[in-house]
């Protein structure tokens, strides 16, 4: 649904179901990425008999009104990666859309409706940020479901800069220290990260751990260095 201003619904749309992250430019352009249900689909959607789900290419941008623009492409399509099987991560900004899904998990870069891509080992990110070459993955599977991995890019690949952990403490959120060094320069990721909700991550020099924002269910908590 459409609302204005006034609270009033304007119109409706579907998207599909299976929506994992769903985020908007500042002219209005609309970025869905799907996890599996959404892309095989189900309640209906994917049958012999029924249509193709929505978020059959896993990345789907609308434009203001709401309707498909453009799909990631087949993996036919953009060379050496895979189909989307689970859009794990997704962040926009004015000029660039970058992805980070399974299968495989590279970090994607959507510019212009072509996609570049970078080889990655770290699974199951559920948030992403970036700035300049370097990335921010937030989250994975069992055990690293706390762990903040930053990664350079470079020609092919997202290369491993440093690793942090988060931890529990009295309803705030704060890092640990690094498993590995963050590098020598000071960078702030931005903007806003949605599903897992990685605001932003400041890095400073001299391999101190990151400062996070941290935002859940609409509260957003500041934490200083841990």
């Amino acid at each position: 649904m459409l609302y204005d201003a006034d609270g009033q619904a304007v119109s409706a749309h579907v998207l599909g179901g299976g929506i994992a992250h769903l985020l908007a430019t500042s002219t209005g352009q609309v970025w869905a990425g799907y996890f599996d249900e959404g892309i095989y689909g189900n309640y209906g959607w994917g049958r012999a008999e029924s249509q193709e789900p929505v978020g059959a290419y896993g990345i789907v941008r609308f434009t203001p009104g709401l309707e498909a623009a453009w799909h990631y492409p087949t993996y036919t399509e953009v060379g050496p990666w895979d189909a989307i099987s689970d859009c794990c991560a997704l962040n926009v900004d004015d000029t660039s859309t970058w992805a980070c899904y399974d299968s495989d998990f590279p970090v994607v870069r959507i510019r212009d409706d072509a996609v570049t891509g970078w080889h990655n080992d770290v699974k199951g990110a559920s948030a992403l940020a970036v700035a300049g070459s370097r990335v921010a993955l937030f989250g994975g599977y069992g055990p690293d479901h706390d762990r903040l991995a930053v990664t350079e890019l470079d020609a092919d690949r997202a290369r491993p800069g440093g690793e942090y952990r988060s931890c529990f403490r009295t309803g705030s959120r704060s890092l640990s220290a690094p498993r590995s060094s963050a590098g020598d320069r000071g960078c702030t990721f931005s903007p806003a990260v949605t599903g897992t909700s990685l605001t932003s991550a400041t890095f400073g020099n001299d391999h101190e751990p990151p400062e996070i924002t941290h935002r859940r269910r609409g509260r957003g908590n500041r934490l200083g260095r841990y």
